[in-house]
């Protein structure tokens, strides 16, 4: 049994409304734990299994409500691992909790066979691994027979009653994580996971003929050492080529291996198309493939940049006439008859699996990978994931079980944000874990950055990656025409901050917001406008909280300077994928889901949401502006580091230097640095 996680008091940052709800800060976790230390070992795959499955349990609490109402059959010998569990069908409002009313009322059935549950005991101190193995429907109830996961270390409770249990639902993301645990049998993956046994490196001078003189000597190292090993992990920080490495890699694979397809994945879908983008760009002779979860579908028409490339967009044009009917009536919702179901989906099965088949390089989410459209690969010789930090360790197994993988190759910064949850144990990513277990005794580094001016980048190399980063850039090649400080700080001390009470779901929270920050920021891009002449496209405003994105987007957009032509705003999403501040309903993060609200063409978000993004000028609004010098999760050094690495030409960072500096010691580094460079102004006639 996984230890359980205890809680402590929330901060005094949190209270309680009248009715006894506790209000959580944003970015703040739901439940805090004080007992939790991350695993970085286990000693077999079993007990690894059942860690990662109890704290999906957890997570998935705070998600779905518990099935009370059904009746069990127990096997006669406690060892058996599968039961029997009758559910009534009719007149059963609990089924509501496994599908929506309207698709019930549609005669939708509320079980599917293969679907995996949480069951446990009514005190949730005992939990075993369920799933479906068949499914019928007699008298008037469900028959499950459902069978154990074989990692559970806990026999069946066959002497108690059905009453002393309860059934939780798991989510389509966590029902692919459980599965991928089925297939988890690589024994390299499996030391990897473990974190026993150092990982064996093999360093060899292929002699390579590189597609590319661009690149730097810490870019070929990382391709040679691909190409050479089962596992690569390497450290890309901000603007290092991560982009340009992988396309490199994914070239000589295929030249030197003929090994299709190569898979590349990560939990968000802005990284996975920045690479998919490049390739089809630079090299329109490989047969690429996009695939998409069916909600971003709609999203991603033939009009989108890589509409052509997507797997729903391609089956779609080679349908019969008939079936592309039938597909049009799905998409709007409508009826469709038995018969045109089958014939549909027989028809649009054949199409998918004949185009993945015949692509050479695969472009999907880490989740996306456990789709049925993949099941149709026997061997998928090369998965890269991109963003690897920003993975949970449990969502990366997905990716990780597929059949055939020679070389898995792992790109990230421990240095950025990871993955949010209100499980600790998965916000952790598996790139983190081997590097903190020293299992990966030599990670590889891209170790030249070529986004930022120097000016903006010096702090962040000495105090962030300890000087082992170095410019490719000089200060001439990224100054801009009439900007003399490329990075500028603002003094905003005359407007303090405000706190912003949100609701979602059950959940009370609040966010901040500082209107006078607003003002002055409205005066700054209007000076990038208009005497610096950068293009509304080329300016980023970011700032850790989404009052403060909310309330400076709905000013931009009233605003006849910045939008002329009141052209309404746009949004535009990038849902990382499970236990990330987008994913979970049950966290103060979720408060800070990843938007990026766009006015005519300028983009307004918060820093988690922009990680992975850049821009020529980047404005960060730091809000924070308080009597008791309380900075929030701006004291995270990962979100600092974002927010100081995304912009190219300017950086502007707009806030009380007084409050930053009390507020965090990495904070009292940065602004100490930046009156050393007398770059602190307390008006914006100098910029």
């Amino acid at each position: 049994m996984p230890k359980k996680l205890e809680t402590k008091n929330q901060e005094k940052n949190n209270g309680k409304t009248k009715d006894g709800k506790l209000i959580y800060e944003e970015g703040e976790p739901l439940t805090r734990y004080n007992t939790f230390k991350p695993t970085l070992s286990y000693p077999d795959l079993n007990t690894y299994l059942n860690d990662y499955s109890f704290a999906l349990f957890l997570e998935q609490k705070l998600e779905n409500e518990f099935v009370q109402n059904f009746n069990i059959l127990w096997p006669r010998n406690e060892k058996d691992t599968a039961f029997i569990i009758n559910v009534e069908k009719n007149n059963n409002s609990e089924l509501e909790k496994l599908l929506p009313a309207n698709l019930l009322a549609l005669g939708r059935p509320a079980f599917n066979e293969r679907q995996p549950f949480f069951f446990c005991t009514q005190d949730e101190q005992k939990v075993w691994y369920i799933f479906i193995k068949e499914l019928s429907i007699q008298r008037g109830k469900y028959v499950l027979l459902v069978e154990l996961f074989s990692w559970n270390n806990l026999s069946l409770p066959t002497k108690n009653g059905s009453s002393q249990f309860k059934l939780l639902p798991t989510s389509a993301q966590t029902s692919r994580i459980l599965f991928a645990m089925t297939r988890i049998t690589n024994p390299k993956f499996i030391d990897l996971l473990l974190g026993q046994k150092p990982i064996k490196e093999i360093y060899f001078d292929n002699r390579l003929k590189f597609s590319s003189d661009k690149l730097n000597r810490s870019q070929k190292t990382a391709v040679e050492h691909v190409l050479n090993n089962s596992i690569t992990i390497l450290q890309g920080p901000p603007g290092t080529g991560k982009t340009s490495t992988i396309e490199e890699i994914i070239i000589q694979v295929i030249e030197r291996f003929h090994a299709f397809p190569i898979l590349c994945v990560a939990a968000s879908n802005i990284a996975i198309d920045n690479i998919a983008e490049k390739i089809m760009e630079n090299r329109p002779q490989i047969k690429i493939l996009r695939i998409l979860s069916k909600k971003k579908e709609q999203q991603y028409s033939d009009d989108h940049p890589l509409g052509e490339i997507c797997l729903h967009n391609i089956v779609y044009k080679n349908l019969s006439p008939d079936m592309q009917v039938v597909a049009n009536k799905t998409r709007r919702g409508e009826m469709i008859s038995k018969s045109e179901d089958t014939k549909f989906y027989k028809e649009k099965n054949r199409v998918t699996n004949k185009v993945v088949s015949q692509s050479q390089i695969i472009f999907t989410t880490n989740i996306a990978a456990g789709g049925r459209e993949l099941k149709v690969i026997k061997e998928c010789p090369v998965v890269i994931m991109d963003e690897a930090t920003q993975s949970s360790e449990a969502s990366t197994l997905v990716p990780l079980s597929l059949p055939g993988i020679r070389n898995f190759v792992f790109v990230g910064d421990e240095k950025q944000l990871s993955s949010f949850s209100n499980i600790p144990q998965l916000e952790t990513s598996l790139f983190e874990r081997v590097l903190s277990n020293g299992t990966y005794k030599n990670p590889l580094m891209l170790d030249t950055q070529y986004r930022m001016h120097p000016k903006i980048s010096e702090f962040p190399i000495k105090k962030i990656y300890n000087g082992e980063l170095k410019d490719g850039v000089t200060d001439e090649q990224k100054a801009w025409p009439g900007v003399q400080h490329p990075l500028f700080f603002y003094q905003c001390d005359l407007g303090p901050e405000s706190r912003v009470r949100s609701t979602q779901r059950d959940i009370v929270g609040f966010t901040y917001e500082n209107k006078h920050e607003c003002v002055e920021i409205v005066k700054i891009i209007q000076i990038l406008m208009l005497d610096k002449k950068v293009p509304l496209e080329e300016i980023g405003v970011i700032t850790p909280y989404s009052a403060q994105r909310d309330l400076l987007s709905d000013i931009l957009t009233k605003n006849v300077v910045i939008n002329p032509k009141q052209i309404s705003m746009q949004q535009e999403y990038d849902e990382i994928e499970l236990f990330n501040a987008a994913g979970s309903q049950g966290t103060a993060g979720s408060l800070q889901n990843n938007v990026i609200n766009i006015i005519n063409g300028l983009h307004v978000a918060t820093v988690d949401s922009f990680q992975g993004h850049e821009k020529s000028f980047i404005i960060f609004s730091c809000v924070r502006n308080n009597t008791e010098n309380k900075i929030g999760f701006l004291r995270d050094k990962r979100r600092l580091n974002v927010a100081l690495t995304r912009a190219k030409h300017g950086l502007i960072v707009v806030g009380n230097k007084n409050v930053l500096r009390k507020g965090d010691p990495l904070w009292k580094d940065y602004i100490t640095y930046l009156e050393e460079q007398d770059v602190i102004f307390t008006d914006l006639t100098a910029y």
